[in-house]
């Protein structure tokens, strides 16, 4: 009996950090969306959160831009959390894959909160001057939202593999999940891309909680209590 309990205690010490890992990560995500819903009524009444992306609230001319930097900062912080702690699952091969992914999402989404957009192309006056052509910043802001977003979409894949392992009592429901979160991402990015709705900023948001928000739900399960057989 004393050499089974040995045997799954350090099990259960590496998994005394995840819980903390995934509540920290839940509100780091949080601050994004809460930064997102409080800068958008600050804004000129051009725009519109159901035609403008987010990252137009962060542009140079956007009003008080430092409460979505610090929601983007938040949101880096939220993926950066989210990683390590499916990390510390040792969940293997495809695990692995989606935390450096997850990890490159985080490097990205914070330089995509500092490198910011020139302005709101739905402006007649900006949209004569991008035509001239857009700042470094502008450019590289484009850059980093794409290294944000693809790697976000093929983690959910990984994820929805390596569900047996991350929580094998949750495996269906992780599964479903990460693989629907997949899907429905790769549909909305096409919808957006070729703008087919025209409602661009209300499906980014959407987007937005499904490519940050399935890194956050596969830890926050994954830190939730297992049950441990006794021998």
């Amino acid at each position: 009996m004393t050499d089974s309990i040995q045997a799954v205690s350090p099990s259960r010490n590496g998994r005394h950090c995840r819980p903390k890992l995934a509540k920290f990560a839940l509100m780091a995500a949080l601050s994004f969306f809460a930064a997102a819903a409080i800068s958008a009524p600050l804004q000129p009444p051009s725009y519109s959160s159901y035609y403008d992306t987010v990252s137009l609230l962060a542009a140079m001319d956007a009003s008080a831009p430092w409460i979505m930097i610090s929601g983007f900062a938040g949101m880096a912080v939220a993926m950066l959390l989210a990683a390590l702690g499916i990390q510390s699952i040792k969940a293997g091969k495809a695990a692995m894959v989606a935390v450096v992914l997850i990890l490159i999402a985080s490097v990205a989404t914070a330089v995509a909160g500092f490198a910011r957009a020139d302005c709101n192309p739905r402006i007649p006056a900006c949209a004569s001057r991008m035509e001239s052509g857009m700042s470094f910043h502008s450019q590289l802001h484009g850059h980093a939202a794409l290294l944000v977003f693809l790697p976000l979409i093929l983690s959910a894949f990984f994820l929805a593999i390596a569900a047996h392992r991350i929580n094998p009592a949750k495996r269906v429901t992780l599964r479903l999940a990460g693989a629907f979160s997949g899907l429905m991402q790769l549909g909305l990015v096409f919808l957006v891309e070729n703008h087919l709705m025209g409602a661009d900023g209300l499906l980014q948001r959407v987007f937005l909680v499904l490519c940050y928000g399935t890194p956050v739900l596969f830890v926050c399960m994954a830190s939730a209590p297992r049950e441990s057989a006794v021998s």
